[in-house]
Order: C-alpha cells, then sequence, then structure tokens
C-alpha cells in the first residue's frame, strides 16, 4: 500500500509539488486531516525524487547500510519505524527537489507566501512497516528530505 510512486516519484510535476505545498492535496489526490480541527494539514515541504529509480536507491541504501535495522532493533515490537535524514544521513546523490511551505500556519492556506524551491536533497525520510505475511519491513512512504 506504499504511495510512494503516486506522490513522490519521478514522475510528479514542479506544479503537482507547488500545489500540494499550498494545499496540502498530493499529486494522488490524498490530503492529511489535523483530527482536532477538521482541516487540511500543509505538508512542510513537498518532496519527489528525480526518477523511480532514485528512489528505489534510497530504498536499497536503507536497507543495506544497516540504517532500518538499527531503527527496528531501537523500536522492539513497532509495527511500524520511521526514519528521518538524522538517520539516514547523505546517500551520497542528488536524490530530488521539494517545495517548502512559506507561512505561519500548517492549517491554514490563506498565512502561506509562494512555495520555495529547494534543491539537492540527498536525504530521505521513511516509514517502514512490518508485513507478517512477507515476514519483511516494506516501505510505507519513502520521500527526499533535507
Amino acid at each position: 500500500d506504499a504511495h510512494s510512486i503516486e506522490r513522490h516519484g519521478g514522475s510528479v510535476t514542479d506544479p503537482q509539488l507547488m500545489y500540494r505545498s499550498l494545499t496540502g492535496i498530493a499529486p494522488d489526490g490524498h490530503v492529511k486531516i489535523d483530527v482536532k480541527s477538521g482541516k487540511v494539514i500543509l505538508p512542510p515541504m513537498s518532496s519527489a525524487f528525480y526518477s523511480d529509480q532514485l528512489l528505489a536507491y534510497a530504498d536499497d541504501a536503507i536497507r543495506n547500510n544497516g540504517t532500518l535495522a538499527t531503527k527496528i532493533t531501537q523500536n522492539p515490537g513497532a509495527q511500524y519505524v520511521t526514519l528521518t535524514p538524522e538517520d539516514v544521513g547523505d546517500l551520497g546523490y542528488d536524490l530530488g527537489r521539494g517545495y517548502a511551505r512559506i507561512g505561519g500556519s500548517k492549517l491554514d492556506p490563506t498565512l502561506q507566501g509562494a512555495p520555495k524551491l529547494i534543491e539537492n536533497l540527498r536525504s530521505v525520510q521513511a516509514t517502514y512497516g512490518f508485513n507478517p505475511l512477507t515476514n519483511r519491513w516494506e516501505p510505507v512512504t519513502i520521500f527526499p528530505a533535507r
């Protein structure tokens, strides 16, 4: 059920990223809703990989360099783990770009300025979930981050 390709893959365009940063509406139409207010949450940055191959590279790197295994070990019994750019570090390539939200409220689009282009994103944020049917940790989301 990973949404990474549709929301963060190589086919996601800059206009789609800008639109999401201003409205909270992802390229696949998904919105995240604040449970208290019922309002759409604007992401701090809407980002995408330059290609699906770079997304796959980032996933492979996280699995092969021990980052995912370390996070799993630190969270015994967890069904989901999230790796931040601090956990992952620089993966050695310019993976993608994003548009950062400029403004003071993640819940009020009218308070936002023009989104700021952030290039040369060399790390990722990723959430993995354990699938007991396959006995594997599978990506829920993975996206370029700073």
